[in-house]
Formats: C-alpha cells, sequence, structure tokens
C-alpha cells in the first residue's frame, strides 16, 4: 500500500504502472477482506480507478496504432478526444482514490 500511496502522490508516475499497482492491491483486497487495512470506500475507490484507467489506456493504445496504420488515421481526432476524456475522469478517479486512503490512514491514528 506505501508503493501505491507514493506513486498516487506522484504526479508524472507512469499511469498503466499505477493501475497495476491499484489491479494488485484490489485483488488482494478482495481475496483476503479480514486482513483488509483499508475501509470498504477505499476498495471501492480502488476498482473505480483501475476502471477508470484501463479505459484511458485502452484509447491511448489505440491512438499510438492509429498514428502508425494510415487506414485509421481518420479515427484518430475522435479517438484523442475519448484518450482525452478518459483521462481526465481517470484522474479525478486518482484523487478518490487518495483520498479514501488518506482517510483510512487518519481514521487508524485515532485509534
Amino acid at each position: 500500500m506505501k508503493q501505491l500511496r507514493l506513486a498516487l502522490a506522484d504526479g508524472h508516475y507512469d499511469r498503466h504502472r499505477l493501475r497495476l499497482l491499484i489491479k494488485r492491491l484490489r485483488y488482494v483486497t478482495d481475496a483476503y477482506p479480514q486482513f483488509s487495512l483499508i475501509t470498504p470506500e477505499a476498495t471501492a475507490s480502488l476498482k473505480v480507478a483501475q476502471n477508470a484507467l484501463g479505459e484511458w489506456h485502452d484509447r491511448f493504445v489505440w491512438c499510438r496504432q492509429a498514428e502508425n496504420q494510415q487506414d485509421l488515421w481518420p479515427l484518430l481526432p475522435e479517438w484523442q478526444d475519448a484518450q482525452e476524456t478518459a483521462l481526465e475522469r481517470a484522474e479525478a478517479a486518482l484523487f478518490a482514490l487518495s483520498r479514501a486512503l488518506t482517510s483510512k490512514t487518519r481514521d487508524a491514528s485515532r485509534s
């Protein structure tokens, strides 16, 4: 979880690698909920962030392919717009996840 928090705090951290960190924590939390150190809200935020980053990454890959395949060039402007929108949604989801993870830390320190 520490690595994920550091990655979330780093605005330049690779978003695909960040998705993999989120995915790993989410799957561990789903598999062993009795040992989870995060709140249900944070667990839900993991899923939202993972999905949002997945949507962005799909569009990122499409755009990279379209740049190199002339037959896809007509689709590129639409895909670039969709990629930008997906990134904005992903960034909002990451912000919410960061807040959810931080609120758990605060709650734990009060106990």
